[in-house]
This record gives C-alpha cells, structure tokens and sequence, in this order.
C-alpha cells in the first residue's frame, strides 16, 4: 500500500507543475511534434498507436494528421473498465472515427476495427512522469502497464521536461519506455 500511496503524492506533485506550463505549451507541443515526426521509430512505422491526449498533456492532434497524410495506419486505445484491459483500434478519421469513452477520454468507436498489439510498429505511451531511464509513472490504472507487457515493438513518450523526474516509483509489473521526446531532446532510455 505504501508504493500506492508514494505514487498518488508523485501524481498530484506532477499535475500541478504541468498546471505552471500553460503560457509556453503551444510552443513546446511543436517542438515536441517535430521531434517526434522526425523520430527514425516514427518514420519508418506502417502502424503507429497513438493516444487521444488529455488537456494537461502534449496536443498530438497535428501529429496524427501528418502521419495520415503520411500514409500511415493510426490505431488508438480502446478501455474496458470492466474488464481492466485496453484494446487497439484503427481510426481513419480523428473525428468521425471516435467518441467520448470511458473516463470521459475521447477513444475509437465500437466498431472501429481492431488491431493486434503484433501489427503495431510504434506505441506513443502517455505517462505523468518519467526517468530518464523510461521508467514510467502513468496515471494509476495499469491498462498501459498491462498492454505493454510482451509487446516488442518501439515506445516513445512525449513529455515536457516538467515531467522529467530523477526516479519515480516503480514495480515488476510496470512497464517502460524506449525513447522520451521533450521540447529540446529526444531521450535514448535504457533498453529493456
């Protein structure tokens, strides 16, 4: 209960420094887009997952509108909060595509087709905090953690260096990140 506890106290330090960003995130989020439109994973990937962003985290909206044109194939997450798991779907059309979901977090129509965790090249993993080791603090959950686990292919986190923190806590059963792009860096993480 304590690793809990340590990790809700780390959330709520976490949000409000992202709070402080508001005048300058246009900016970062751009410099965080560019970055991760030029990242090597990114461009050479068929199919890239995304996530629809909440509004304390990087607008990737432009993103997936250039990897669309792009000729990339976009699937987002899709949560079952009953079931504690999180499926991927395919989402042509950013607006038509999806839906207010579960959490009131925007998430792919039912019947948007469903896509293997195989056939995706690159996952852009939301997170609260990272290491620089790409360690990962989500936002109490677990349906990263769980998706996450045996996936083989590329992860790369958006994230300011607000959320950059030199340890988070952190068990056996979290996952990873690869790569972590901030506004000036794109982080080599640990491998796992």
């Amino acid at each position: 209960m304590e690793m809990h506890r340590k990790k809700n106290v780390l959330r709520e330090k976490v949000k409000n420094r992202l709070t402080e960003l508001h005048r300058v995130r246009g900016a970062f989020d751009h410099q965080i887009r560019h970055r991760l439109i030029e990242n090597e994973d990114v461009r050479n990937a068929d199919v890239v997952m995304g996530y629809f962003p909440m509004k304390d985290e990087v607008d990737l909206f432009p993103l997936y509108f250039k990897l669309l044109s792009r000729g990339k194939t976009l699937v987002f997450p899709r949560v079952d909060p009953h079931k504690g798991c999180m499926t991927a779907h395919r989402v042509s059309d950013l607006s038509a595509d999806s839906t207010v979901g579960s959490f009131g977090l925007r998430e792919p129509l039912s019947s948007s087709p469903k896509t293997s965790r195989k056939e995706i090249d690159v996952i852009v993993v939301p997170g609260l905090a990272f290491t620089e080791t790409g360690q990962r603090l989500g936002r109490g959950g677990g349906f990263y953690d769980r998706f996450l686990d045996g996936y083989r292919g590329s992860r790369v986190a958006a994230a300011y260096e607000q959320q950059l923190l030199p340890e988070v806590p952190f068990t056996e059963h979290d996952q990873t990140v690869d790569t972590i792009v901030t506004p000036g860096r794109s982080i080599a993480a640990a491998s796992r």
